[in-house]
């Protein structure tokens, strides 16, 4: 008898342990999907697991087809105006340092944007020449004016994806920066974007990494379409062990 309560117990702890494994892991899972509320309140454990995995944004942040687009131009009204777009962007002439497109190719349009790709002969004074290629967005001017920071959408869906979009070539070749979650809502004056980041500084020959738990609260005017300019706003700073070597 007592030999069976014994087996009991042990097989009561084992569910209770690998339930607890299952909560722990799946909690630690969602610290990056677009599910999670009130993320002012995220655990610093929580944080610093996100900050070391591997993702930098959420799924579905941009359209996957624009993950290997690497630059914004100016807006246009056409396809024959993004590619001159293009042409003001990189053609240029300093000091004998000459750029001149070679390739200027439409490869997707979509609601609110042209993608293009690009290739730009660099020429040195010395004559010596090197090609470089690129992907760039230029959004269509009837939806977001990128000279003067201007929306004419009132549609907060595709207001949403242009700001998730901006904020991907803002953070994309930066190391220590990673999105958690994006959000937009509105009220009878403006819309409201939220978004929620992490901004890592490394510290040098054996000093801790220093983790930056971060918000920006953008509002866009709906009368004018005009973003109102906010500061980022720091929820926590969390300092950690450091990944750089000691000079020791």
């Amino acid at each position: 008898m007592k030999k069976k309560i014994f087996i009991t117990i042990i097989i009561l702890l084992s569910i209770s342990l690998l339930f607890t494994t299952f909560i722990f892991f799946n909690k630690s899972k969602n610290v990056n999907s677009e599910n999670i509320k009130n993320l002012d309140n995220l655990s610093n454990d929580e944080l610093i697991e996100f900050s070391n995995s591997g993702d930098k944004f959420p799924d579905n942040f941009i359209d996957n087809k624009l993950n290997d687009y690497e630059r914004i131009i100016n807006s246009s009204n056409s396809t024959e105006e993004a590619k001159r777009a293009v042409l003001e962007e990189f053609n240029s002439n300093n000091m004998g340092f000459t750029n001149k497109v070679i390739k200027n190719n439409l490869l997707i349009e979509s609601d609110y944007y042209y993608g293009l790709d690009v290739s730009w002969l660099y020429t040195q004074p010395n004559g010596k020449s090197s090609t470089y290629s690129e992907k760039v967005i230029s959004f269509k001017k009837s939806i977001y004016d990128s000279e003067n920071s201007i929306f004419y959408s009132k549609d907060k869906t595709i207001i949403k994806e242009v700001l998730n979009l901006i904020y991907y070539m803002q953070n994309y070749n930066t190391g220590g920066s990673k999105v958690l979650q994006s959000a937009i809502s509105e009220n009878s004056n403006c819309f409201e974007y939220t978004i929620y980041y992490i901004e890592r500084v490394y510290g040098d020959w054996g000093l801790n990494d220093v983790l930056h738990f971060q918000k920006d609260v953008i509002e866009i005017d709906k009368e004018t379409g005009k973003i109102i300019p906010t500061d980022s706003i720091e929820i926590r700073e969390i300092e950690i062990l450091g990944t750089a070597p000691s000079i020791e």
